[in-house]
């Protein structure tokens, strides 16, 4: 459950919101990096994390963002990043994960690590089970970074290894390790429920029934 204060507790110096070119731009770039980190092969067991945090650190730093890299295991590492608020209150946590479940077995109509978009939306593994997740955090970042947006505590991104099968090399590492990189007064991260919108219907589903497909655009 989110604090209904939640939103005042990133209060900036302004209050302008996006336009809608400024929309579709975000739109432009969050596809094609949603997409990619699908392509990027994380299934869990054996995880192979480390790729993608690769991938994800070299765009935080590229866009001057603090980064850290945890590794926990071989091929298997955790992503921190932070943007500093001023301070005035406790950070605030963006909790995602970067390891998918496994195919194989499953009847696929579609390659799942090509994240191909088909009447509008992306299907891929692990496309809602996390890695929308890991793009919505990371835009976030992006765009605080990029509109020198000064909020009133730090905003800490996390994308972690190992959710699939327990966390031992992932938050529950950090969390015994290095709590202190974590340590926040909220945390956003998976929900509880999910839906997607098709044949003119709606589908509302656990989110384990969900993973494969990300819906692009609105209708």
């Amino acid at each position: 459950m989110i604090n209904p204060n939640l939103s005042s507790s990133f209060a900036c110096q302004d209050g302008n919101l996006l336009s809608d070119d400024e929309i579709n731009s975000i739109m432009d770039e969050a596809v094609p990096l949603l997409q990619s980190l699908i392509r990027i092969k994380t299934v869990n067991p054996p995880g192979d994390e480390e790729p993608a945090a690769v991938f994800l650190n070299e765009l935080f730093k590229n866009n001057h963002i603090e980064t850290e890299i945890i590794p926990t295991a071989p091929s298997r590492a955790n992503l921190i990043a932070r943007i500093p608020g001023t301070g005035m209150k406790q950070p605030v946590l963006l909790n995602s994960h970067l390891d998918v479940v496994p195919v194989s077995g499953q009847n696929w109509s579609v390659d799942p690590f090509q994240a191909e978009i088909i009447d509008g939306f992306i299907w891929g593994r692990g496309a809602m089970d996390c890695k929308y997740r890991v793009t919505v955090h990371t835009m976030l970042m992006l765009l605080i970074k990029r509109k020198q947006i000064r909020l009133n505590r730090d905003l800490i991104f996390l994308a972690s290894c190992d959710e699939e099968m327990g966390g031992r090399f992932g938050l529950k590492y950090i969390a015994d390790h290095y709590p202190e990189k974590i340590r926040s007064e909220y945390v956003l991260g998976e929900g509880g429920g999910g839906s997607v919108p098709a044949n003119n219907g709606r589908s509302e589903e656990h989110p384990s029934a969900l993973p494969n497909v990300v819906r692009i655009r609105s209708q």
